[in-house]
């Protein structure tokens, strides 16, 4: 489990705490990425990539080639949204 969380070939009992802290900072900054930038990057992808500079010209990269999509439309107060299912069974056991 913990190969796959990290995306590493092999973790085992005696992987060292820095490694731990590295993979917890880089996944901190892979999620800051995502959110600030709209990027998608893999922990091997931001791991191949050691320097700020290199990092930023595959970040420029991805953002160029990403299809170009329009933000979604608010329809607060223009029309009613059907419940889910499950919202459903909520509104029918209050």
């Amino acid at each position: 489990m913990w190969a796959e969380v990290l995306e590493l070939e092999h973790v085992g009992v005696t992987t060292t705490s820095s490694s731990w802290v590295e993979f917890i900072l880089a996944t901190r900054a892979l999620s800051r990425i995502r959110e600030e930038l709209g990027v998608e990057l893999s922990l091997a992808g931001f791991f191949l990539r050691p320097t700020i500079s290199s990092l930023s010209q595959h970040i420029n990269e991805l953002i160029d080639r990403a299809p170009i999509t329009r933000p979604p439309v608010s329809t607060a107060g223009s029309q009613r949204l059907p419940l889910s299912p499950s919202g459903e069974d909520w509104f029918l056991d209050q």
